[in-house]
């Protein structure tokens, strides 16, 4: 890893590198300085970094990783590459910008990383106290490598025209790769490891839902009392989980086939009325018994619709509070399944006399019956139909006639 003070030191490290070569050259009089020429610079060697770009093959390779709990388990890293533009000014008439080009080219190209070794000297050399003592750039994984730039014409001119230059340097471009910055944050310790791993090895096959429909009609629409049929492929697994809104139904596996499973549509299997996504997905069976997250199918509706009829009595005069509204009429109704206090449920009246159709959704319970709170109904007889989350109940036809008769209710 390295810190904060990685860009910093890389800085550094190649000012110094660059010194060195001109020490051993014994090119007295010329100095390293990290900024960019003017138009009256002395002479020496100008190292600019003028650009930090994200590396391109490390990036988003290290971002943060948390827990459950939220607590961070790997510190982010951001690794970057720092683009250095070297300028030489001397004097024209001893070529000196030419010689100090060739001299640390040649050094550079001779030892293009910045080793370990090379750093931890630096820092050796540091004074005490010094801003750049603390850091690490020597423990990072990667070694920063120095890589020679092809600069065109028009590169070079839009560089100095940001430096504001009037006078043209002889000058090239470095970039210095990679260069790993990780956030000062202390992951925290994981929890000892008390058993082996569990592991297993299974063929990968992912259930696919084709139809869902009832048990009684080729219709994705189930009255209370019959069976859900989600059928596909590859649908059975080690452990199959079948997913119907929000309820999670297991099933024995005589009910389980590789093409067809059947869910009742019953009290005890949990299921509301409702229009309801349905879902299997597979759990994977390790060898310590416990199971994991396996594939999953895609995603299919279907109307889970109550069944209705009226109670004993059907009908009452007065809200839901007792009597005392003349024009007010309960109607009381057995729903199955009854549905819950959160759910959308409308009371839906068609008259079989030619009365216009009506339908209240001002409801509550009373034991096992739904009370529906109505008013202005004339005398007759009403279809019944009660809707729950979007889901309609359904109306029972003459066999011969096809005429709709039932569940019904009569106001007189």
């Amino acid at each position: 890893m390295s810190n904060a003070l990685a860009i910093a030191m890389v800085s550094g490290v190649l000012r110094s590198r660059v010194q060195a070569l001109l020490d051993v050259a014994g090119l007295a009089g010329f100095d390293v300085i990290t900024a960019p020429p003017q138009d009256d610079s002395k002479p020496g060697v100008y190292l600019h970094l003028y650009q930090v770009l994200p590396n391109g093959e490390l990036r988003n390779q290290h971002l943060p990783e948390h827990s459950s709990q939220g607590a961070v388990v790997r510190a982010p890293r951001l690794a970057v590459d720092l683009h250095y533009l070297i300028s030489f000014v001397g004097s024209p008439a001893m070529q000196d910008a030419e010689r100090l080009a060739g001299l640390v080219l040649s050094g550079l190209n001779e030892g293009p990383t910045l080793s370990r070794d090379e750093i931890t000297a630096f820092v050796g050399a540091l004074p005490s106290g010094h801003v750049l003592t603390t850091s690490d750039l020597g423990d990072q994984p990667e070694s920063v490598r120095l890589t020679l730039l092809p600069l065109d014409v028009e590169e070079l001119s839009r560089l100095w025209g940001m430096y504001g230059q009037t006078k043209h340097r002889l000058s090239v471009a470095y970039r210095a790769s990679v260069v790993m910055l990780d956030a000062q944050v202390r992951p925290g310790a994981a929890l000892p490891v008390t058993r082996p791993p569990a592991m297993v090895v299974v063929q990968f096959r992912a259930p696919r839902v084709n139809e869902v429909r009832s048990s009684r009609r080729a219709q994705p629409v189930v009255q209370f009392g019959e069976r859900i049929l989600v059928r596909g492929a590859a649908l059975r697994g080690d452990v199959t989980r079948v997913s119907v809104g929000s309820a999670q139904v297991t099933l024995p596996s005589d009910q389980l086939g590789d093409d067809e499973i059947s869910v009742p549509f019953a009290a005890s299997s949990g299921l509301r009325a409702g229009v309801a996504p349905v879902r299997v997905a597979h759990l994977i069976r390790m060898q310590d018994g416990s199971t994991r997250d396996g594939p999953a199918s895609n995603v299919l509706p279907v109307a889970l619709v109550p069944t209705v009829r009226p109670a004993d009595p059907p009908t009452e005069p007065g809200g839901p509070g007792g009597p005392g509204d003349e024009d007010a009429l309960r109607v009381r109704l057995v729903v199955e399944p009854r549905p819950d206090h959160d759910q959308s449920v409308v009371l839906q009246l068609t008259g079989t006399d030619g009365q216009v159709s009506s339908s209240w959704s001002d409801w509550t319970t009373t034991d096992d019956v739904v009370v529906f709170r109505t008013a202005g109904l004339a005398v007759g007889t009403y279809l019944i139909r009660v809707e729950v989350d979007g889901a309609l109940s359904l109306l029972d036809a003459h066999p011969d006639t096809g005429k709709l008769i039932a569940p019904t209710v009569t106001v007189s």
